[in-house]
């Protein structure tokens, strides 16, 4: 039985790694420690550049390193401490710790085509759930891109939460702005009939 756990044995032990490494990160750098309701996140990336692990972090049973970007601690303050949260991927396992962000729907399509010099309104965001804060205020979702409905072209517009750990999700819908056919020859297609 020592190998079915075996890989469980080593996925904490690399977790204990990354949270110990994190922890003399901030005992060097207190500077950075996170105020009020802020969250700081530390990639395994910038632990790995930075020298505070002097080993790889291997998938159990294998040669290659865990996931760089998708691998993080997040520091947050509680009351007069600090909580830290080890967020670790490693080929199919990753560890137990909200890692997502709400997800977001949008009312109306992602996508969108609109003739030059239509108008274009934005229709917004139906309902933002996170899967552990549960709903989120819609006003705290952040809103950036332009439609230039005057210019052929593809635009986004980007709608960015987050969770209480700091966790981000994007949502982008796509305006395509495109030359309206000539009414003409728009109704002429209509016009034709096929007979199979």
């Amino acid at each position: 039985g020592t190998l079915i756990i075996y890989p469980i044995v080593k996925f904490h032990s690399n977790e204990n790694m990354l949270e110990s490494a994190a922890r003399r990160y901030f005992d060097l750098y207190s500077n950075e420690l996170p105020t009020g309701e802020r969250v700081k996140t530390l990639s395994l990336q910038t632990l790995y550049h930075k020298a505070f692990l002097d080993e790889d972090l291997l998938i159990p049973l294998s040669k290659k390193t865990c996931s760089l970007s998708d691998s993080w601690v997040k520091v947050k303050r509680d009351d007069n401490d600090y909580k830290y949260y080890v967020y670790l991927k490693c080929g199919l396992m990753s560890s137990n710790v909200d890692h997502r962000g709400p997800k977001i729907k949008l009312n109306g399509d992602s996508d969108i085509t609109i003739g030059v010099g239509e108008k274009y309104v934005d229709e917004g965001i139906k309902s933002v759930v996170d899967n552990r804060d549960g709903r989120i205020k819609i006003d705290d979702v952040l809103t950036s891109g332009k439609v230039d409905t005057n210019k052929v072209g593809t635009y986004e517009i980007k709608y960015s939460a987050s969770d209480r750990l700091n966790n981000v999700t994007t949502e982008v819908r796509t305006i395509t702005v495109v030359q309206k056919l000539n009414s003409t020859v728009k109704n002429a297609l209509e016009d034709k009939v096929y007979y199979p």
